[in-house]
């Protein structure tokens, strides 16, 4: 006769217990106190297994870095390809709205998640170039292009995601680019304390920027595959802010557009980076307005665009500049206006018949409709979407009333741009009920999206906000101070230092003002479009 099998009894306390330090009752099959929790019970013998991300070695260490805002480099190029979400998938752009709706404090640094925020090339020795750019190339399409993009984070895929099949045939000179635009974002975006991280990642910026000047000077040379590699180059140099000089990229690259039949060819050969060309034009249009008055060449450049901005903004792309073709027109005919006001020869020859009347343009601007654009953009937005224009549904609404502030806050920036340029004196425009009401508007207009749950729409408003500043008065503290703690929000949201440039260059005004005309308030060339 077979023995009979003794039941098991337990010793030891079950591991989920064991785990939590809690007393065991010992029970049999499962422990109680678990079950009473709604926690499935380990059992007593064999302890459960923890399953890790790929490249982590220990289960307290993965905790710290998602603690700290850094994790570990995933082990192979490969898995980095398979979990990164690219082009076609909205979870990743979904992802990134729900985790910005959370930031709720201005001062607050916004930080990634542990999976997605990479310390990407902190230590670059040792590694292949291929693995690198594949970092970086995540890193970007995370963190980066869906910032790049007005809509993409209401559910459309941002049209500046890199593909995951076009990361081998990236030329070298955008590999390097891109590479610079990941270091530079995660440099910004590295939380307090970590001064060892930023300066090993400073100093591959600054290796990575000289070799990525090398590559695009050797890509010069006349074809039309010149022209990506200088609209990078201009973006991550303008994201940087390391160097002053980024009008020359926007003499290359209209240098190089001409070569090829000028914008409406170009955007028509090559739709996929029509894009590219819109930041173009918003680079070089509004890096006017906060710059000293523009030469003859560049003015007339700007001026014969005119006639393209409706083709080249034709299309249902928005990008973190919604800065409306209508308003964008007005802003090249102030521009014009500023030159030929500060060039006396330009008003004795045949260019004083083309001068443009500051009333007109006001009153242009002033009828611009906020509300008729919103609902363009937002009927756009579920274009891309693949979803139904429902105007009459309650979601519509909010999102109308969202970017009608967007369109507003642009509207009233233009306008104080206009008055601030006038020939009258800055002095005197400062001390007229219009400007002040304008002023006030365009303050609370701020102060509402800045408590919009909707955390994107903050994202997009660099250059009225500058403008905004450069409109306050020296004592005004109050709103000096909102504008400066936006900037400094924006600048950690975004992983961009132009933000940061503005903030000196606003708290120099204020402290320096006595009653300097707009010419005269920037020293050099300045740029806060994104």
């Amino acid at each position: 006769m077979k023995p009979k099998a003794r039941p098991f009894r337990p010793v030891a306390p079950c591991w989920e217990c064991s785990k939590r330090r809690l007393v065991c009752d010992l029970g049999t099959p499962k422990c109680r106190k678990c079950r009473v929790r709604g926690v499935d019970c380990p059992g007593y013998q064999h302890k459960p297994l923890q399953w890790m991300r790929p490249g982590q070695t220990r289960s307290k260490g993965a905790q710290s870095a998602k603690t700290l805002g850094v994790s570990c480099p995933p082990a192979r190029s490969d898995e980095i390809i398979t979990n990164c979400t690219f082009l076609g998938q909205k979870t990743s752009t979904r992802a990134k709205a729900s985790e910005d709706s959370k930031v709720e404090d201005v001062s607050s640094t916004p930080a990634c998640e542990a999976q997605t925020a990479m310390t990407v090339l902190r230590n670059m020795s040792g590694r292949s170039t291929f693995e690198i750019l594949i970092q970086a190339v995540v890193y970007y399409n995370i963190n980066i292009a869906p910032d790049l993009s007005g809509i993409s984070l209401e559910g459309a895929a941002s049209p500046f995601i890199v593909p995951s099949s076009y990361v081998s045939w990236i030329p070298p000179a955008i590999s390097q680019t891109l590479i610079c635009s990941a270091l530079g974002h995660r440099i910004l975006q590295t939380a307090e304390g970590f001064e060892r991280e930023r300066n090993a990642m400073a100093l591959n910026l600054r290796q990575c920027r000289g070799e990525a000047l090398q590559l695009v000077r050797r890509e010069l040379t006349g074809g039309r595959d010149s022209i990506m590699p200088i609209l990078c180059l201009l973006l991550s140099e303008i994201q940087h802010s390391i160097s002053p000089s980024w009008w020359h990229h926007v003499d290359a690259a209209y240098t190089l557009i001409d070569m090829h039949g000028g914008f409406r060819c170009c955007s028509l050969l090559h739709p996929n980076i029509r894009p590219m060309y819109q930041f173009l034009v918003y680079v070089d249009v509004l890096g006017a307005t906060t710059s000293p008055c523009v030469n003859s060449a560049r003015a007339q450049r700007q001026l014969e665009l005119l006639p393209y901005l409706q083709d080249l903004f034709g299309d249902r792309t928005l990008t973190c500049i919604p800065c409306a073709p209508g308003l964008l027109a007005e802003v090249i005919r102030i521009n014009y206006y500023r030159f030929l006001m500060d060039s006396p020869t330009s008003l004795l020859s045949d260019s004083a018949d083309q001068l443009p009347s500051g009333s007109d343009i006001l009153r242009r601007v002033l009828n611009f409709s906020p509300e008729l654009w919103a609902s363009e953009v937002v009927a756009n937005s579920d274009f891309s979407t693949g979803g139904s224009l429902d105007e009459t549904g309650q979601g519509f609404a909010v999102r109308r009333m969202g970017w009608e502030r967007i369109g507003r806050i642009y509207q009233s920036a233009v306008v104080l741009y206009c008055l601030a340029s006038q020939p009258q004196g800055f002095d005197h425009v400062r001390e007229s009920d219009q400007w002040t009401s304008l002023r006030a508007g365009l303050l609370q207009d701020l102060r509402d999206s800045s408590l919009d749950a909707c955390s994107h729409h903050r994202k997009l408003v660099i250059w009225p906000l500058t403008i905004l500043g450069l409109a306050l008065n020296y004592d005004d503290g109050g709103a000096q101070q909102f504008v400066l703690q936006e900037l400094k929000w924006a600048s950690a949201a975004l992983g961009t230092a132009t933000p940061l440039v503005a903030i000196q260059l606003l708290e120099s005004t204020w402290q320096g003002y006595s009653g300097w005309e707009w010419d005269k308030l920037f020293d050099r060339p300045y740029i806060f479009a994104l």
